[in-house]
């Protein structure tokens, strides 16, 4: 379910999945195109596979990934959902996103392909974080599918990256 839906059904796990907003509180603010809400009252699904985030994360610091579930839906199981479809663009962790409304567009299931590489955007924001010592945003630059609605369990099967 959508993270502002979380808070007033089990306001422990939204607490917690909150802190990922923590320097980015103004993210949660912004009102998505096409769906007219705000960004965190869709759920957020990511078009590459997490095996792919897992190798680029170990190829700049082979200590860092454990193993860990993630769940995986057929993009048909969207079809018939409110859902967006948004090309991510390089942002800068703790600083203003930039949301142009022509990254967002519907999202079409019978059109969706999982991408098999992550953008090198991504991969150098990646670097430039442990450089810092700083922990990534894994989706940081990622296309994101946004779906305003409660995503069925039942259509979905655990994976590990």
């Amino acid at each position: 379910m959508p993270l502002n839906q979380l808070q007033s059904v089990h306001s422990d796990l939204y607490t917690e999945a909150f802190k990922k907003y923590s320097g980015r509180e103004h993210l949660t603010q912004f009102k998505l195109p096409l769906l007219n809400c705000l960004w965190n009252d869709v759920i957020h699904f990511c078009p590459v596979h997490p095996s792919i985030i897992r190798k680029e994360l170990n190829a700049i610091s082979p200590t860092l990934s454990k193993d860990r579930p993630w769940l995986q839906i057929p993009a048909e199981s969207l079809a018939n959902l409110p859902a967006i479809y948004y090309r991510n663009a390089p942002s800068v962790y703790g600083g203003v996103y930039n949301f142009p409304e022509s990254c967002f567009s519907p999202f079409l299931a019978s059109k969706y392909e999982e991408l098999n590489a992550l953008p090198e955007w991504t991969i150098e924001y990646y670097r430039e974080q442990f450089k810092k010592s700083q922990r990534p945003l894994l989706f940081n630059g990622v296309p994101h599918i946004l779906v305003q609605a409660h995503v069925p369990l039942a259509d979905m099967t655990e994976i590990s990256w």
